[in-house]
């Protein structure tokens, strides 16, 4: 159905807008968005303060929207 296809493909473009991603990006989203943590507690576990934090998740999210813009 066109429904389970746009679902495919919805799927496919998250797959490839995370795949543009380095470690510290993919380990700071799984640490706020997977494991629920705050800024800080993401920064304990990365040893960043949360202000970096916070850049590396801003970069991120900017990495995804603009990828998955051009793929949707």
């Amino acid at each position: 159905t066109d429904e389970k296809s746009d679902f495919i493909e919805l799927v496919k473009a998250i797959r490839m807008a995370l795949a543009t991603l380095n470690p510290r990006e993919e380990h700071v989203l799984r640490e706020l968005y997977f494991e629920e943590k705050t800024l800080e507690g993401a920064g304990m576990t990365l040893q960043f303060g949360k202000e970096r934090v916070r850049q590396v998740l801003s970069k991120a999210l900017r990495k995804l929207r603009h990828v998955l813009e051009q793929n949707v």
